[in-house]
């Protein structure tokens, strides 16, 4: 886990530094995740989940990803989303 969450960091910060003419972009990035086969589901589903987190970490502010852990149930649970400056908590 600590691996995929240090490539999202270095992905955050690499479109956060982005240049499009003499100056910054402004780019900010949400990434939801889902891992299968934690998520044990059709590619649909994990679609859908990776979807669901992504709305969870813009919810939280920019460039921020979150992941999606199935429970069982239909209430899906999210970790803490990181961003670059601070940690928001997708809840």
């Amino acid at each position: 886990m600590a691996d995929i969450q240090a490539v999202l960091d270095r992905i955050l910060d690499s479109l956060s530094r982005a240049q499009v003419g003499p100056g910054p972009a402004g780019i900010s990035v949400s990434v939801g995740v889902t891992l299968f086969p934690m998520d044990d589901g059709c590619p649909d589903t994990l679609l859908r989940h990776a979807d669901t987190a992504m709305y969870q970490a813009k919810r939280s502010g920019r460039s921020a990803y979150c992941f999606f852990y199935p429970l069982g149930g239909s209430t899906p649970d999210f970790s803490p989303a990181r961003s670059r400056l601070d940690f928001p908590i997708c809840s």
